[in-house]
């Protein structure tokens, strides 16, 4: 999931000190309006994602954390889907 991450910032991907991810829900136990959201479909599961930006050389305004969140979150869905699945050498 952390390499997911830092490929959706390329070059800011420094700015990531962690990422970590939180409890899991069931496709079954999503509120009708976030699977629909969403789109999520039977066997899926949402994952809640803490990431924790830090830039080393300067401080990041609020803005400027908004900004990387948003390039996190506007991944292409198929690289989070792919994160989810187990790796294979």
């Amino acid at each position: 999931m952390g390499d997911r991450v830092r490929d959706a910032l390329g070059t800011d991907a420094g700015c990531v000190e962690q990422v970590r991810v939180l409890p899991a829900t069931a496709y079954q136990h999503l509120p009708l309006a976030t699977f629909r959201r969403l789109g999520a479909r039977p066997g899926q599961k949402n994952l809640l994602v803490r990431v924790v930006l830090c830039d080393l050389d300067e401080t990041l305004t609020g803005q400027a954390a908004n900004a990387l969140r948003d390039r996190i979150y506007r991944a292409p869905a198929a690289a989070w889907s792919a994160a989810a699945q187990p790796h294979q050498p």
